[in-house]
């Protein structure tokens, strides 16, 4: 009976620490949401780890498709520069395998303008992989690929 309830004791104590950890997973993916809308460098810095990759495809026309591999100083650096008019994240999922590892699939929302003035809407299905280190959300990986046209 002890050991019972032990192991049920545990196994709520580990729902609530996932639950916790889902919260604050949930607030870096809006706080990345602000940096980049915002442009925001430091922050940027502060939420990626330095070995930080970002992948991504997108479509451009009916015959060319776009991929690229970013390491974490030119991902920063084109979202900087980029024309953007709006940016919106939204949460999906949230799986925390192990303590210090987790992943989160948004949807990205982009509204850019190319230089000309021309308005480009995108949305991409992303997969952000966050390792925790010192106590801290880091994000390690992004894999982006351009979903069809659509609203929320």
């Amino acid at each position: 009976m002890l050991a019972r309830l032990v192991l049920i004791g545990a196994a709520v104590a580990q729902l609530a620490a996932s639950g916790d950890e889902s919260t604050l997973l949930r607030i870096r993916e809006h706080m990345l949401e602000r940096a980049i809308a915002g442009k925001n460098k430091p922050l940027l810095l502060a939420l990626t780890g330095k070995g930080f990759n970002a992948d991504f495809q997108a479509n451009f026309d009916d015959y060319f498709l776009y991929r690229e591999s970013l390491k974490r100083e030119e991902w920063i650096h084109r979202l900087l520069h980029l024309h953007l008019d709006s940016y919106e994240i939204v949460v999906l999922k949230i799986q925390i395998p192990k303590p210090d590892q987790a992943a989160v699939v948004v949807d990205e929302y982009w509204g850019i303008h190319s230089p000309r003035g021309t308005r480009i809407q995108k949305r991409f299905h992303t997969s952000d992989a966050w390792h925790k280190s010192d106590g801290v959300w880091k994000l390690d990986l992004r894999l982006s690929v351009e979903s069809e046209p659509g609203t929320k």
